[in-house]
């Protein structure tokens, strides 16, 4: 499940055997953000119906950071 990285960054670590074997679901239903939002994106909603509060709960925000310097 990678909704954790792909709406907050956090990155699970999965450790792997051999033998093991990937499953992956149907996608679900999509909403397209386009136009005037911070991050253009295809946001896959979990439940078959879903609201615009919904939507808005994981609009990916605008970056913070404009310079890194180390």
């Amino acid at each position: 499940d990678l909704y954790d990285f792909l709406i907050r960054g956090v990155m699970p670590s999965p450790q792997f055997a051999d033998g093991d074997a990937i499953v992956v679901g149907r996608r679900g239903p999509v909403v397209a953000l386009r136009g005037a939002v911070p991050v253009p994106a295809l946001i896959e909603m979990r439940e078959p119906t879903f609201t615009g509060a919904d939507v808005l709960d994981v609009i990916p925000e605008r970056p913070r950071a404009n310079e890194v310097t180390v």
